[in-house]
């Protein structure tokens, strides 16, 4: 067998690795999510952050968890080849929701997850704050789904945290923005669905790349 056969086995075996340890990864974080449902630990008027916090708490409490070797991290900041070389400073790192990580493994593997809030309708919080549908969907697209494909995050995954009004209204609002006259990326719409562990709302984006390459981009919207 000559050694370029023997590199396309071996990229072909780590790739499924992969696409295994993220499936592994995604339907953890489903588990998590009907944990914390179950337990009644939510509040849809919460800031992000603190629905994040209880969702990996029930995460790591998953049995999926401890059975797949997972670490799980929230807040992990993403240095750069700039970082490390003195150019940019640590504290400018951007920083993703949750960092997961396998720790039984010969081969180090890594997924991130980041979280956005998001409603169908303007709605007022209990609290007399208010949430602009328009600008969370625009706010998903610029510094969620942009963070992955301009490669300031690593691989991984967008969650929606839907706290008031229909997920697929949610999606079609999204997608009507990324088809607008201003963004004009209609290639990049939320279309391909794919459950996971029973769970319907996943779905994938498709996103060009360099050399005529597509990124995948998972998608899990969570209601709360």
């Amino acid at each position: 067998m000559s050694d370029t056969i023997k590199g396309k086995l071996n990229e072909g075996y780590a790739s499924e690795i992969r696409k295994g340890f993220e499936y592994r990864c995604i339907f953890t974080l489903i588990d998590g999510y009907r944990l914390m449902k179950k337990a009644g630990e939510y509040n849809p008027a919460w800031e992000e952050e603190s629905i994040t916090a209880n969702l990996i708490k029930h995460m790591k409490r998953s049995p999926c968890s401890s059975d797949w070797k997972l670490d799980i991290i929230p807040e992990f900041p993403v240095y750069s080849k700039e970082i490390y070389d003195g150019s940019i400073k640590p504290r400018e790192a951007p920083v993703i929701d949750v960092r997961i990580m396998n720790w039984n493994s010969a081969e180090i593997l890594e997924y991130f997850i980041e979280a956005k809030n998001l409603v169908e309708n303007d709605w007022i919080k209990p609290d007399g704050s208010k949430m602009k549908s328009s600008k969370l969907r625009a706010r998903y697209i610029d510094t969620g789904i942009d963070n992955f494909t301009k490669k300031r995050y690593p691989p991984g995954c967008l969650v929606g945290y839907v706290l008031a009004g229909h997920i697929d209204n949610i999606i079609k609002g999204i997608n009507k923005l990324l088809k607008s006259t201003r963004r004009n990326r209609p290639q990049e719409i939320i279309t391909k669905k794919e459950p996971v562990n029973g769970h319907p709302y996943c779905y994938i984006s498709k996103h060009p790349g360099e050399n005529g390459t597509f990124l995948s981009l998972n998608h899990i919207f969570l209601k709360f």
